[in-house]
């Protein structure tokens, strides 16, 4: 994988991991079906897409696979069996 898009799909995956924890204190306190519940799940959606495309583009695929992102972690588990075409 390309450097660069690693370093990418670390940093997305890093914030859709905080959006994710996001989400469940903001279910646990009783704000889960508030603007912050909903803001905080469009960013994890929009996180994994990012990572799911870093991740394809950085092994040489086109980055409609980042489309996967949409799965949230099981399209990311899926690209990760992809094989790398940079090596």
């Amino acid at each position: 994988m390309l450097p660069v898009y690693k370093t990418r799909m670390n940093i997305s995956l890093g914030l859709w991991f905080v959006f994710i924890l996001a989400q469940v204190i903001l279910a646990k306190s009783g704000y889960g079906n508030s603007i912050f519940g909903t803001f905080s799940w469009v960013a994890a959606m929009l996180a994994m897409i990012a990572s799911c495309y870093a991740s394809a583009k950085g092994k040489g695929h086109t980055g409609v696979w980042g489309l996967l992102g949409v799965l949230s972690l099981l399209g990311f588990i899926i690209l990760i069996f992809f094989p790398d075409k940079n090596k």
